[in-house]
């Protein structure tokens, strides 16, 4: 179970000890992940950067999950179709017909393949990915559409950071 270890200290136990209780925070995680692009569900033929800075880390707190990320693409590859990025955990179910009410922003992107200056993300409901979302402005352009491959080069890196609720 969840122990007091030094005054003013919680440690919280390597597997979560789920809990109905509805006021209750059973889980508390902070970690890393590898942030990938994928185009239309694939990852074929796509390489990011490996000298380490392709990196994501997260922050979850109870099914709260805080996350940022750090993707250098190196080779987008030949895919077609709309372009997501992976999280670190299945998010949550949405709201009826909210179906994109958790998503994310860009804080930093370069070397687009297209005029796209503007990138949020909005999170799926089905799968464990984001897809991101551009425009050329945010006051000319409403942001219709998903990014797809032509939107991208092949040194296409950027920021991004993410707040939804996980499955547990």
């Amino acid at each position: 179970g969840t122990t007091l270890t030094i005054p003013g200290r919680i440690a919280f136990p390597a597997t979560q000890s789920d809990t109905s209780a509805a006021n209750t925070l059973d889980d508390y995680e902070e970690g890393d992940w590898t942030p990938q692009i994928q185009i239309n569900g694939s990852t074929s033929g796509i390489t990011h950067a490996t000298d380490g800075s392709n990196a994501g880390r997260y922050t979850k707190i109870g099914r709260l999950v805080l996350a940022s990320a750090h993707c250098i693409l190196t080779d987008k590859g030949s895919s077609s179709g709309s372009v997501e990025i992976n999280l670190p955990f299945s998010p949550n179910a949405f709201v009826l017909n909210h179906d994109h009410s958790q998503g994310g922003f860009s804080s930093r992107i370069s070397n687009l393949g297209s005029n796209k200056s503007n990138v949020v993300f909005r999170i799926r409901s089905d799968a464990a990915t984001a897809y991101l979302q551009g425009a050329s402005s945010f006051t000319t352009s409403p942001m219709n559409g998903y990014m797809n491959e032509g939107d991208m080069a092949d040194n296409t890196n950027f920021a991004a950071h993410f707040i939804y609720q996980s499955t547990g």
